[in-house]
């Protein structure tokens, strides 16, 4: 992507049509040929296959090493230790679904170029569930090590549960914004058409401005558009886009 600026928003409208979409993109300059709304995994597809396998794996060994720090003592804790073992499932896969989360684009193409505003996909009350989540882990490992008389609860593996409750306290939706350059200066085209996204570069085709799609119909118009506007020695390649 080309330029970007970041706002935070805990209420953004999730489902905006195009004639409410912000000031931003109706800031790109010319006349308006297109506009369309997304909703999209956007994530390379190592990062949708590794991601889960990576926290449940780092959640299996936070468990392990509460195992190993109550080992003497499971006997007579088994409810602590199940219920410790549950938080740092909970906690860790609340994280999975935040990283799983769909991602809303607003797109206007206009004569001189395109504008997105984009945020990931969640209800009004996640904020808060979020938080009230955090804040409630934090007081029950508090309490087990106040009744357990032992702060080791509070370092090693937990300490790791504790930082992601304190990452959900802190936790914001944000909207990006981005633009591109002119037409004229974009002399590549890569289309993904298995994961319905266009990607135009000027010079380097490594890099460039993404456009994602939920629907054929949307991706043709825009590829047509392209054609149109680009120049014409501009080059069109359909290939898997790996970022």
């Amino acid at each position: 992507m080309l330029e970007e600026n970041t706002k935070p928003d805990n209420n953004i409208k999730q489902n905006e049509t195009p004639s409410e979409q912000s000031d931003f993109l109706h800031s790109m300059e010319g006349n308006q040929l297109m506009s369309w709304t997304s909703k999209v995994l956007n994530q390379p597809r190592r990062e949708i296959i590794l991601g889960p396998i990576i926290i449940l794996g780092l959640a299996t060994i936070i468990c392990l090493g509460i195992t190993w720090k109550m080992w003497g003592q499971i006997g007579k804790n088994l409810d602590i230790w199940f219920g410790m073992c549950l938080i740092v499932f909970s906690m860790l896969g609340g994280l999975l679904l935040i990283t799983r989360q769909k991602t809303i684009f607003n797109y206007r193409a206009t004569t001189t170029g395109i504008a997105v505003e984009h945020s990931l996909y969640y209800p009004n009350f996640a904020g808060p569930l979020f938080k009230g989540s955090a804040v409630l882990v934090i007081i029950l490992f508090i309490g087990i090590a106040i009744y357990t008389g032992s702060l080791i609860f509070l370092i090693g593996p937990v300490a790791m549960s504790l930082g992601a409750a304190r990452y959900l306290i802190g936790w914001k939706n944000e909207i990006k914004y981005e633009k591109s350059k002119p037409w004229n200066e974009y002399n590549f085209v890569t289309i993904d058409r298995p994961s319905s996204v266009i990607v135009i570069h000027r010079t380097d085709k490594t890099v460039g401005f993404e456009t994602r799609f939920e629907n054929k119909k949307n991706l043709e118009q825009y590829l047509q558009l392209l054609k149109e506007l680009l120049p014409k020695t501009a080059t069109f390649t359909e290939d898997t886009w790996p970022y």
